[in-house]
């Protein structure tokens, strides 16, 4: 029995310094997922409760942030990573 290999695409839903923390998955929408995502079989977003380097760091909520990609990616198997 043989099954294909499927890749996915994880894109975080928290920024750094680097990004003036804002979510990495926004600017990945607009300059790189359009071109990545017919790549790729699905896209993950990872759901935590609370900010990655500090509890207090901005964050994107995950439910809503898959809504909002699914709306611009259709044709996509939308994922979560963690879920908790």
């Amino acid at each position: 029995m043989t099954h294909d290999l499927k890749f996915g695409w994880l894109s975080p839903v928290i920024g750094n310094a680097g990004s003036d923390h804002q979510a990495i998955v926004l600017y990945q929408q607009e300059h790189i997922l359009p071109t990545a995502l017919p790549l790729f079989d699905s896209l993950w977003i990872a759901d935590h409760f609370y900010g990655f380097d500090a509890r207090t760091d901005p964050f994107l909520e995950a439910w809503t942030t898959l809504t909002w990609l699914g709306a611009k990616f259709p044709d996509v198997t939308l994922c979560h990573h963690v879920l908790g």
